[in-house]
């Protein structure tokens, strides 16, 4: 089964990552869990970018106190 993503126009999830992210300009998966409510930010992420969103690619920031990995992610500005 194919996952063809979604459009951050039609999609409430898509779309307050995406202004999460506009906002902050580079967000950790915590800070969009809070933000968003969503609990899986890097599913969100992979479908932002199927739908063309310029996302960067994921950097490692750490753990939480819990041992949770904990990346970052920012758009890509392009030229």
């Amino acid at each position: 089964m194919t996952n063809h993503g979604g459009k951050p126009d039609k999609s409430i999830r898509l779309w307050r990552m995406l202004e999460t992210l506009r906002e902050f300009g580079t967000a950790s998966t915590t800070l969009l869990q809070a933000m968003t409510g969503d609990m899986a930010p890097a599913t969100t992420i992979s479908d932002l970018r199927k739908a063309g969103v310029p996302v960067g690619p994921a950097i490692y920031k750490g753990r939480t106190s819990t041992g949770r990995k904990i990346y970052s992610y920012s758009l890509i500005n392009k030229a």
